[in-house]
């Protein structure tokens, strides 16, 4: 038995040493493959933000002294030195020691006080010295408008109403803007258990109310080919009046103490289901007429 051990052993060890004597190795990371980078692609930062840091960093095993520049040379920019942010230095350059691997690009965003809408730009890392550039050498910033006119109504609502199929039912509602048309918003999970998909609204030039077109896909589903917002006209399912497609359902904007309350009494609205013939599948929901949506 101890023969055999040893002798396994011995097969171990050569079998091993075979292996290691192959030019098979793995490649190995070298400070010659050091590079510089952005830690993302994106940065979104909102326009009343001020001083913002944007992390850049070498990545090397036993720390390298390099430098990098960087530039904002973007033919797709809406956003420019000067008029939409400030660098806070007058160099763009980078200086990087084995003390202090991660710089930062310094800006200032500056609030114009009025609603241009969104505007980005891309900041660009150039002329490595000691260093590579890394696969992530460019960011693109974007600068979130703060004087948006529907600003008052986007973000988290708590949305409280009757069922048809449930009974009473609270869920969340969100309401984002458009990036381009200041007067249309989309809203996510409309109908409780029915939603995967945001379907859009057309605000009126008061602010006080919301148009939602019915006959938008609301929901996806590897079962069915359409589940479409559909809505009737009434308080109750059994009595409302149906809706022709596109036609919108209106809630009421108001505010009540500090919070923007929207109101689609009057309406009973759901997520109903065709199959692939076009006919009818049944509805995931339909709220009665009675639902009322306020902001968080």
């Amino acid at each position: 038995m101890k023969f055999i051990n040893k002798l396994s052993y011995s097969l171990l060890v050569g079998g091993a040493l075979m292996l290691a004597s192959c030019s098979n190795d793995l490649p190995e990371f070298t400070d010659g493959d050091a590079f510089v980078a952005f830690d993302k692609a994106s940065a979104t930062y909102v326009e009343t933000a001020g001083e913002v840091k944007i992390p850049v960093s070498l990545v090397s095993l036993n720390g390298l002294t390099a430098t990098v520049s960087f530039n904002f040379e973007d033919s797709t920019a809406t956003a420019f030195e000067g008029q939409h942010f400030a660098v806070a230095s007058d160099s763009k350059t980078l200086s990087f020691t084995p003390e202090a691997a991660t710089q930062y690009i310094t800006l200032n965003i500056l609030d114009n006080d009025e609603y241009t809408g969104d505007v980005a730009f891309k900041i660009n890392l150039t002329d490595p010295s000691g260093v590579n550039l890394g696969h992530s050498s460019s960011i693109k910033v974007t600068i979130s408008d703060d004087e948006h006119p529907l600003a008052f109504m986007l973000g988290e609502y708590n949305a409280k109403g009757t069922s048809y199929l449930n009974g009473g039912t609270e869920w969340e509602v969100t309401i984002a803007k458009d990036d381009t048309d200041p007067t249309k918003v989309w809203i996510s999970n409309m109908v409780s258990g029915g939603s995967s998909l945001a379907i859009y609204g057309t605000v009126s030039d008061d602010n006080t109310t919301i148009s939602i077109p019915t006959g938008q896909e609301i929901a996806s589903s590897s079962s069915y080919p359409q589940i479409l917002f559909e809505a009737f006209k009434g308080e109750d399912v059994d009595t409302a009046e149906n809706m022709e497609a596109g036609e919108p359902v209106i809630g009421t904007i108001s505010t009540i103490g500090d919070k923007t309350v929207i109101s689609l009494a009057g309406y009973c609205f759901g997520s109903h289901v065709y199959n692939s013939s076009g006919a009818s599948a049944g509805w995931y929901n339909i709220m009665q007429g009675d639902c009322v949506l306020t902001i968080k």
